[in-house]
This record gives C-alpha cells, structure tokens and sequence, in this order.
C-alpha cells in the first residue's frame, strides 16, 4: 500500500500542473488521499476480522461436535461463549504430528504470554496464556489448601506462576505432567520437590493405570483452560475428573481439585459421580483488552472452585 506522501508524488507526478500551483489545492488533494487510505485501511481490518471471525466459527463447531451433542440450550450470548471456549480447548490440544508447539512471545505491555502456534496449513498462533492470570491461578492454589502432607498433581506449568505458589506451601510430593518441550524447559532444573512428566495428562493416568502403582495424589490442580461448553460425557472436565479417579480414592481425605473455571453452573452438571461442587466463588478480575480466551463483554467470568471426591460415593465409570 502506498503511503499518503508517496500517492501525493504520483498524483503530481501525472498531472500537467502550472508551477506555481496554490497551496490550498495541494491540500485539498492531500486530504482526500488520506481519506481514500483511510477507508482502504478500515476495509482492511474488517476483512481481516471477518476472515478471523469465520476461521474461529467454523473450530468452533467443529470443536463443539467433538465435545458432545448433549448441550443445554442457553441464550445466545452464552452459546457464543461456549463455541469459543470449544474453539480455544481444540487449539491447545496438542497436534498428532506434533507440528503444533508453544513458544514465549510478549504482549503490548511487554509482559511474558504463552501462544499455540498453528499448525504449517493455517500459519496462525492464539494465545493461551497471559501475565493477568497470576493472582487468579495464585487464588486457586490457595483454595487447594495444600499442607506439607499433600501429595500435588498438577496439570499444566505454563507460565509457572500455579507451581511457584504449590511449591511455597511445600507438599510431600508435587508431579508437573507439561507436553510441551519448550514449556518444560522453562522449568528450573533441579526444582526442589518438583518431579515433571513429559506427557499429555491422558497418556499419564492411562500409563500409571496400567503400569505403574497407583499414585494417591490428595490435592489436583488442572490448568488445562477446561471450560465446560456442555455437560455431557464429553467434556473435558469430565473426562479429566474420571480418569483421575483411580489416583485420588486411596488418598487420605480431604480430596480437593480446583481448576481454571468461567462457567460453574456447566462444571457443577459435567461432575461425575463421586465428586461435588464444594464451592465455587467469582473471581474479581479484569483481564486486558487484548485476551483472546477471556471476555467480559462476552459474559465470561473467572471462578475459583473447588471440588470434592468421596470414595464411597456411587461412582460407576460406565453409567
């Protein structure tokens, strides 16, 4: 595109002006050029935002299919925001051909946020993390409530600031199950009472189910951004909840898991049997106007929850 003072040569360049050429005249064209670049600029940016808006609708539903078909009807505003939590939870999930990875970028502020980049066919990156959640993932660990006879499991490092806080309430154990290589290089090496496993958290509790003995882990943090967009068996919430179920029900109680959370109503009906909903509170925060995952304006809102897990509660994996 070309700048207003180069269109302004051109527009000289090919006119046979007399010299001497009054300077209003000059002006009058400057500002009209500057309008006709203004307008290109804005179609631009809505071209952009449409093309983004329709990428984002069409991983939405496909991620919304793959979720479960049981959802509850709700208004459209909060069926918008669901489609889009979808959208995010499919970008995070790790590619099959292992293509897709998250790098450390900075935002406008210059502080430290975590992006997904897209796969070589899309050449696009979200954000998944930013430097605003800190007080929100230090408020969740202070609701795990974790003693020095915890065992930790926690789901996720990202930028650190969940597992700095665990490890300042120094737990028995704390395991850190992070996929990704460049967030587990981020790690300190050495990280006292830190032990950190290079898998998804399905390969890992698959694994230790069956080969390994089972691990009794009393207090879970799952920083996974698993929002609920339905309750139906497929969420991830639910799936996360039963397959930890065979590494929680030997601990001794209480057994606690809280995680990132905007909707604790959806939480609450994707529970399985066994576990509750022993509280959820809203979080106070406003994330900046730049986060693609968390909107106010779309009615989002942060929770610190908590839930409960009863061994002797009527729990049956394939009801």
């Amino acid at each position: 595109m070309l700048s207003l003072d180069a269109a302004l040569d051109a527009s000289s360049d090919a006119e046979d002006t007399p010299a001497g050429r009054d300077e209003t005249s000059k002006e009058s064209r400057r500002g009209a050029l500057a309008k006709t670049l203004e307008t290109v600029r804005a179609r631009r940016e809505t071209l952009a935002r449409e093309t983004s808006a329709t990428r984002r609708a069409v991983e939405a539903a496909a991620a919304d299919k793959a979720e479960g078909s049981d959802a509850v009807e709700l208004p459209r505003a909060a069926r918008l925001a669901a489609l889009r939590d979808a959208a995010a939870r499919k970008r995070k999930a790790p590619a099959e051909d292992g293509t897709r990875r998250i790098r450390v970028t900075r935002d406008a502020r210059g502080d430290e946020q975590l992006e997904l980049c897209g796969a070589p066919a899309e050449g696009a990156s979200s954000v998944v993390m930013m430097a605003w959640e800190r007080p929100y993932m230090e408020a969740l660990v202070d609701a795990l409530e974790v003693t020095p006879a915890d065992t930790v499991l926690e789901i996720g490092y990202g930028l650190g600031f969940s597992c700095a806080a665990i490890q300042r309430r120094r737990p028995r154990r704390h395991v850190v199950v992070e996929c990704d290589p460049g967030v587990r290089a981020r790690i300190p090496d050495g990280a006292d009472g830190v032990e950190v496993v290079a898998a998804t958290w399905q390969a890992y509790l698959a694994d230790a189910n069956d080969n390994f003995p089972i691990h009794e882990f009393s207090a879970v943090f799952f920083d996974d951004f698993p929002i609920v967009a339905t309750p139906s068996r497929g969420s991830r919430w639910r799936s996360f909840l039963e397959a930890l179920v065979p590494h929680i029900a030997w601990a001794a109680p209480p057994r606690r898991v809280v995680g990132y959370c905007c909707d604790a109503e959806r939480l609450r009906a994707a529970l399985p049997d066994g576990y509750w909903l022993e509280r959820a509170t809203p979080f106070e925060l406003t994330p900046p106007a730049d986060c693609p995952y968390v909107s106010e304006a779309a009615g989002d809102r942060c929770f610190v929850v908590v839930i409960g897990f009863d061994p002797n509660g009527v729990y049956e994996p394939g009801a």
